[in-house]
């Protein structure tokens, strides 16, 4: 198969052996591949009939692609493994230390002399700055610390906003802040607002170290109030208003700071209707698929119940044709005694009594048996109702034959619908047997132990 591909499309067509191998053994013992999805993919792509040769000379050459490069990275490995084996242990002058922020490393020498060979693990810390990298560093550092300080600002030439008084950079530069106007600037970057008219011009000192080396520098700021916006200083006021206000008061009156800034304060609720509709869609959904459920539930009953109650139902009509009933008379019979026992509603009876009734409407009684075999819906009353109505066209001749042959098949079915049942009720006492015997090994294993560690 592959002799005959082209070259030129096949270049790797010399790995197309190992490659059906492996398709061959994955789809043979691990999965089942599906051509078929490979014949749709290739159909879009190729004008022509694709066929099952197409779909596995596609795979074939996929997977040869991905064995070239599992052979050459193997093979380099390898080699390189070689190399490393059969190279000889070369002296080395010198170990190299790491970068900052590299952390340090741990290094494993061999100790050779004339005499003998040991091995030592050495532990080399990250390199240290020198004093020009150091200033260098406070340099480039600066314009880093100036927009870490800004924070929400856009300048230093216009402050409307607290400022970010860092401790360091992530280069491992440590700053000292010195503020000498702490009283319109605290050291958490707060500025206090209420001490400042318009605006004003205020300088901060930030010293950068860095192990023994330090830099000083003088930062000018210019704190402008009147840019400032307007909702941060409502709620400054506000929390200024609740902080300074009668602890005890448990009201705090805002229509002074209504009429400063000339607005109106609206308490903004939460509209929780919009979760109580999400509620009611999920308990709806929940409830439309549980009632789904308990739908099948009853209608496993209702087949359950249709099965067990299969086999008196035949058995008494196979007796009362023996007595000398004619078919109308047995069923008539089997309804009376259904009604008498007042046992509940039984679907099979229930479906018996309606049949009679479309009966005696004027349905025809050969249409009325097959229909109560098809609403019954299980196999056995299909079969009982096609009886019925075989008899009614070709007399009676062979039913008592049939009938104790359906007998027969009826009682072995119940055994085994009773034997399904006694199964059943055995794996749901699997758990509780299951609890039983962890607390029984719990009981036993539990004051062993004890006495051992006594």
């Amino acid at each position: 198969m592959f002799k005959v591909l082209d070259k030129k499309v096949h270049k790797y067509r010399f790995l197309y052996g190992v490659s059906a191998l492996i398709i061959d053994y994955w789809n043979k013992y691990i999965r089942k591949i599906n051509y078929e999805e490979i014949k749709i993919r290739l159909n879009r792509m190729n004008v022509s009939v694709v066929t099952d040769k197409d779909a596995y000379v596609d795979l074939v050459s996929r997977m040869s692609l991905a064995v070239l490069f599992f052979s050459v990275i193997t093979v380099g490995g390898y080699i390189k493994c070689s190399m490393d084996f059969f190279e000889k242990d070369k002296e080395i002058k010198f170990i190299e230390r790491p970068e900052y922020g590299e952390g340090d490393i741990n290094y494993n020498l061999v100790i050779k002399d004339e005499d003998n060979e040991s091995n030592i693990n050495v532990n080399v810390i990250e390199r240290v700055y020198s004093k020009q990298e150091v200033f260098q560093l406070f340099t480039d550092s600066y314009e880093i610390m100036i927009k870490e300080l800004l924070g929400d600002n856009e300048s230093i030439d216009c402050i409307t906003d607290d400022i970010n008084l860092i401790s360091g950079l992530d280069n491992g530069v440590l700053i000292e802040w010195i503020i000498e106007e702490d009283f319109i600037i605290d050291y958490s970057g707060k500025i206090k607002w209420l001490e400042i008219d318009k605006s004003c011009i205020t300088k901060i000192e930030a010293i950068m170290n860095y192990g023994e080396y330090s830099q000083s520098y003088v930062i000018e700021l210019i704190l402008n109030k009147e840019k400032r916006n307007k909702n941060k200083l409502i709620k400054e006021d506000i929390e200024v208003l609740a902080d300074n206000n009668d602890k005890t008061n448990k009201k705090i009156n805002l229509e002074e700071i209504s009429d400063k800034y000339n607005v109106k304060f609206i308490e903004k609720k939460d509209k929780e209707s919009l979760v109580f509709i999400i509620y009611g869609l999920i308990v709806g959904i929940l409830i439309f698929f549980a009632k789904g459920k308990d739908n099948e539930k009853l209608l496993e009953q209702r087949r359950e119940e249709l099965d067990a109650d299969y086999s008196v139902i035949i058995s008494k009509l196979t007796i009362l044709q023996s007595a000398g009933l004619n078919t109308i008379n047995a069923w008539d019979k089997i309804i009376a005694d259904y009604e008498k026992g007042n046992k509940g509603k039984r679907f099979a009876y229930e479906e018996m009594k309606y049949a009679r009734k479309k009966m005696k409407a004027g349905c025809s009684e050969s249409a009325c048996y097959l229909e109560f075999g098809r609403r019954c819906g299980t196999h056995s009353y299909i079969k009982f109702a096609n009886v019925l109505e075989q008899n009614l066209k070709k007399g009676t001749k062979g039913m008592k034959e049939i009938l104790n042959s359906e007998v027969r098949e009826a009682l072995e079915e119940r055994k085994v619908l009773a034997r399904k049942k006694g199964d059943a009720a055995g794996t749901k006492l699997l758990i509780p047997m299951g609890i039983m015997l962890v607390i029984s090994i719990v009981i036993i294993i539990v004051p062993a132990l004890l006495n051992i560690n006594v």
